[in-house]
This record gives C-alpha cells, sequence and structure tokens, in this order.
C-alpha cells in the first residue's frame, strides 16, 4: 500500500474502517519503507480542450473572470446567492424548499452565463437535500437540518432528478450524482443506499436526454479510496459515464504519482479504465480563517495543478473555488474584477495548454520538471519548474529555444543564453522547431477502451498466448469475423510516412488477415500471413497523412483469426 504524505517527522496511521456491522480481529500491524521507483506519466494523447480549465463560483453575483475566456466548464456546487444575501442559491434544498414549490431564477443565471461564454456545466444532484424530502430530517449537516441525507422516497429523489433534467435538457448535459458522499456532513445514509440513488439518477437522465453524461458522486478521499472501492465493488460503475474525484493536497506534487496510481489502481480493479477520471475539486482552503499562501507560491500552484492533472491522464479539473472567502489563494482583488497573480497565471497555463498535445512530463535529478508540449504546426514548446529549490538550468542546443514566457505574462528574449533560471513558478520556452519522430502504438489491455492513448476497438479481443509480442501483452480476435481492432496516432507533422506492423504468430492464426490503412489519399487494405513470421516490424507501405488524428491502422478478423499487437508510424524526410 502506498501512504499519501508522509515525511520522515509524520506519524503513519494504519486506519481499519468496517463498511457494514461485523467483528473482525487485528493481530500485530508493521509499516516499513520500501524503495520507490518514480515512472514519468503518460499523458492522454489528445490536445488538451478549452473544457479542462473548470472552476467553481460561489456566489451569484461573482462577475464572469476577465482571463480571455480560458474558462471552458463550470460546476455548480456550493453555489449560493449574492453576497449580500439576497437571491437565490442553485442546489436542491435552495431551489425547493418547501414541497412542490421552485425557484429556479438563481440556476437560471448561471447555466444562461456559463453557456454564453461557452463553458459547458455539471451540476451536482445531491448532497443538499430539503428537510422536508430528508430521510434523516434531523441529521447534522453545515448547510441545514437533514441536508446530508438521502430522500426519505425514491419518488421523491426521481422525481427532483427527472424535473431538473427536463428544465434543462440540452442545456446542462453533465450530471453528478452527490458531492463527497465520503464524508459525513455531506452524505449520511448508507454506501448501498447511495448506489441505488445513482441508479434510479442514471436511468432518469438517460431517458430525459441519451446524450446526458452522469458522474459518480466525487469522493473526496480523506479517508483514502475505501469508499470508493466499496462503490465500484458493488456495480456503482454501471451508473456512470465518467470517474469523479477529489484531488485536495497540500503541494501539488504532493504524492501525485503515488496518488493518482492508487485511484486508478481501485478504478482499473473493476473495469473503470475505459473510462475519464475527472478532478472535480480541488484548491486550497482554509476553514474557518485561511492562512494565505505566499502571492507568488499561490500563483505557482495553480499553474503548477492544471499542469500535473493532464500529465497523469485526468482530463478535466474544476478548480475550487474562485471566490470564495476560505481561499489561501486570492483570485480577485476588493473589487471582485480585478485580477491577481493567481488569476493571471491561470489565463497564462490554460493559454499555454489548450490545443497542445503534452508529449511527456519529466523530472530530473535535480528535480527539475519539464512537460513537453507542441502546437497544431509541430512546434514544441517546454514548460519548466522546479518546486524544491532555485536553480539554473542548462538550456540543451538542441532545443532551439528563443523567448521565455512567465505566469505573469512577461516575455524574455533568450537569443544567446545557454542557461535560466528555475524555481517554483512554471516558465515557457518557446521557439523550437517541429521534430517529428517515429509513432509507436502498443495495444492496451482486454477490454479497454483507450481512444486517448489512440487504441479503440469493436467486437472481442482477448489475451494471445502467442510467441514474441511486441510488449508483455498482446490480443486475439475472439469474437465472431466483427472483431476491429484501431492504432491512431497523433500526428505533429502532414508528409509521408511509413507504416509497420507487428504481430505473435499463431499456427491458429489466419493466413490472410486484413489491415486496412486510412491516410490522406484514401484507403488501402493488405492481407499478411500471421501463422508464421511475426516478433518484427513488418512494412506495409509508405502513405500521405495529414496532421491530426484522421488516419489510422486496423486489423480485422473478417478473413479469420487475427493478432493484434502494435503499428509503427516512422517519417520520411
Amino acid at each position: 500500500y502506498d501512504f499519501d504524505g508522509l515525511t520522515d517527522a509524520t506519524d503513519g496511521v494504519l486506519l481499519i474502517v468496517a463498511e457494514k456491522p461485523d467483528t473482525f480481529w487485528v493481530d500485530d500491524v508493521a509499516i516499513q519503507t520500501e524503495p520507490v521507483t518514480t515512472l514519468n506519466p503518460l499523458p492522454p494523447t489528445i490536445s488538451v480542450p478549452r473544457s479542462y480549465f473548470g472552476m467553481h463560483f460561489n456566489r451569484l453575483d461573482t462577475p464572469w473572470p476577465r482571463v480571455n475566456e480560458t474558462v471552458g466548464a463550470v460546476r455548480i456546487w456550493d453555489a449560493g446567492e449574492n453576497r449580500n444575501k439576497s437571491g437565490v442559491g442553485s442546489q436542491w434544498s435552495e431551489i425547493n424548499p418547501v414541497a412542490g414549490t421552485f425557484n429556479w431564477t438563481g440556476l437560471d443565471a448561471r447555466v444562461a452565463t456559463a453557456l454564453a461564454h461557452n463553458a459547458d456545466v455539471v451540476y451536482t444532484l445531491g448532497g443538499r437535500t430539503p428537510q422536508w424530502a430528508s430521510g434523516q430530517p434531523d441529521a447534522t449537516s453545515p448547510y441545514g437540518p437533514g441536508q446530508c441525507a438521502e430522500p426519505k422516497t425514491d419518488q421523491l429523489w426521481q422525481d427532483w432528478v427527472r424535473t431538473i433534467a427536463t428544465r434543462y435538457k440540452g442545456k446542462i448535459k453533465l450530471w453528478e450524482v452527490w458531492n463527497e458522499p465520503d464524508i459525513a456532513d455531506f452524505y449520511c445514509g448508507s454506501p448501498d443506499e447511495l448506489i441505488d440513488l445513482a441508479r434510479q439518477a442514471y436511468g432518469i437522465l438517460k431517458q430525459v436526454d441519451p446524450t446526458n453524461r452522469v458522474l459518480t458522486p466525487g469522493f473526496s478521499g480523506y479517508q483514502g479510496p475505501g469508499y470508493l472501492d466499496y462503490y465500484l465493488s458493488q456495480s456503482g460503475l454501471q451508473y456512470a459515464d465518467i470517474l469523479s474525484y477529489h484531488f485536495y493536497v497540500d503541494t501539488p506534487e504532493e504524492s501525485a504519482a503515488a496518488r493518482t496510481a492508487n485511484i486508478k489502481s481501485v478504478i482499473n480493479r473493476y473495469g473503470g479504465q475505459i473510462k475519464p477520471v475527472w478532478n472535480t475539486e480541488q484548491g486550497w482552503l482554509g476553514i474557518p480563517t485561511p492562512t494565505p499562501l505566499p502571492i507568488a507560491t499561490g500563483a505557482a500552484y495553480v499553474a503548477r495543478a492544471y499542469l500535473l492533472n493532464w500529465a497523469y491522464g485526468i482530463t478535466r479539473y474544476y478548480y475550487y473555488t474562485w471566490d470564495s472567502e476560505y481561499n489561501r489563494i486570492a483570485f480577485t482583488q476588493a473589487d471582485g474584477v480585478s485580477l491577481t497573480p493567481a488569476d493571471v497565471a491561470y489565463r497564462e497555463v490554460a493559454t499555454w495548454m489548450t490545443g497542445k498535445i503534452m508529449e511527456s512530463l519529466s523530472t530530473d535529478l535535480n528535480g527539475t520538471y519539464t512537460a513537453t508540449l507542441h502546437d497544431a504546426l509541430g512546434t514544441r514548446q517546454r514548460v519548466l519548474w522546479n518546486p524544491r529549490q532555485s536553480i539554473q538550468f542548462a538550456i540543451p542546443a538542441t532545443w532551439g529555444v528563443g523567448r521565455q514566457r512567465d505566469l505573469a505574462g512577461g516575455v524574455v528574449d533568450l537569443t544567446g543564453k545557454t542557461s535560466i533560471a528555475i524555481g517554483e513558478s512554471p516558465v515557457l520556452l518557446e521557439g523550437s522547431q517541429p521534430v517529428v519522430t517515429e509513432i509507436i502504438l502498443d495495444n492496451a489491455a482486454p477490454g479497454v477502451q483507450d481512444a486517448a492513448h489512440g487504441r479503440s476497438f469493436s467486437g472481442r479481443w482477448c489475451l494471445s498466448i502467442g510467441a514474441n509480442k511486441f510488449s508483455p501483452s498482446s490480443l486475439f480476435s475472439c469474437g465472431t469475423g466483427q472483431d476491429r481492432y484501431r492504432w491512431t496516432p497523433q500526428l505533429i507533422k502532414s508528409g509521408n510516412y511509413q507504416v509497420y506492423v507487428w504481430w505473435s504468430a499463431h499456427v491458429n492464426r489466419s493466413n490472410n488477415v486484413a489491415y486496412t490503412v486510412a491516410h490522406a489519399g484514401g484507403q488501402i487494405t493488405k492481407n499478411l500471413d500471421q501463422t508464421t513470421g511475426g516478433g518484427a516490424w513488418v512494412l506495409l507501405g509508405t502513405y500521405p497523412f495529414n496532421i491530426g488524428n484522421a488516419g489510422y491502422v486496423e486489423v480485422s478478423d473478417v478473413n479469420g483469426l487475427a493478432n493484434a499487437d502494435a503499428v509503427k508510424f516512422v517519417p520520411v524526410p
């Protein structure tokens, strides 16, 4: 097991929590350190969408941020009234405080504002049950009695979900079942009741609009991933299209690799690797009295958090929050409009990342992080920072760097410079020339749709026992002649590419396996004998491809049993 956030000066605690009444015995427990190898993450191969940059707004009258329209998504949770307590909040207990009475004005305004700025909306359905509808009307909640509880009847929940989904059909298409059910302040019912609420909500939301997407409850993880594990073990995954989790940390890099890996290992255990993982809430708060972070540190945290979330495969991140009085990082001046360094950092890092592909994130021996990006023209850019120390970084001559941009929007000419100062605040180095190298796409695990890394399939593909695999595994078609496996590269430059395939040979394979190459000039199908050979790259041919991900290679079992292992695209000078 990995323990998040422990240091030499921290006492470790192993907490065993019973998820249902029962008896268990504990003998001796020991915790000892173990060498850890930090592996660089594999970022998604898609370009960073504008919708990755999500935000919360607590106050109804908070002006839309003046950050060049970089806010691409809004989560409606803790969405209250105006600062002077006028107006109406946007959660269930505020909209529907009395049975049969609804006041939609606050939510109408929030949705209209988000859509006017081309930002999509995710709405959190549960966590604020009106007392009149509560199954535990006297339960303690920071929002008021009974609001943490499940509704007292299924019908009340179903009516609420159907009513709000119908009203905002086509306007809100993302729905989160509940907020932080692993904290009693927000949910005081049982996990099994929560799963049933998710089941009911999922069916209704899909009935109202089949294009609606449903998020799991947003688990906080404060007590570890145990609640998430139980929820998924009881088939909770089937009632969601997206996994929602809150990755609160002390520093952006704190256990980033271990914590993300731990959560994803739990999700993958129940087949969740086929669904995106979103960080629907993370920020730096101090309740009831926030201790402000140093201004430069706060701005740096904001930028690093967005860079790291994407690098570790989190494809949506909603910062919490723009306008809370509990923020340790101020996002607006006292007038509620003028920008702070944190706002500017948000704008800058969103500008750096949006529309770019993050090729890699690496860390050197000095603790310097390097995120390598490239734009639509294939021009490489690099973001560097060091969270532990300020150092001089020697710029590799091969990078061809011309300029440096900082989180304040400043630009420095680096002509003739061989090194730069690196510290806690990320800087962007640009001016590199496109460098196109070969692209290799391996197969994913059986049953895993991994479009983010260019791998998808139809039909059934099972684990192969054939020899000479490209990597530790390969797949074979185990369906009925309708199986297709597709590799889709994200090319950073248009041009001609040699296309190679690799397979694992077996006597049961077809001697006429069909490979289809879709390229800029059309499609071509070639048939290869997979009963023999294999274990090496075999050239299909040289074809023109456009920049982006329109081209692909697909293998099928239309002519008999087929193996799906790996493909390679090599640019022709």
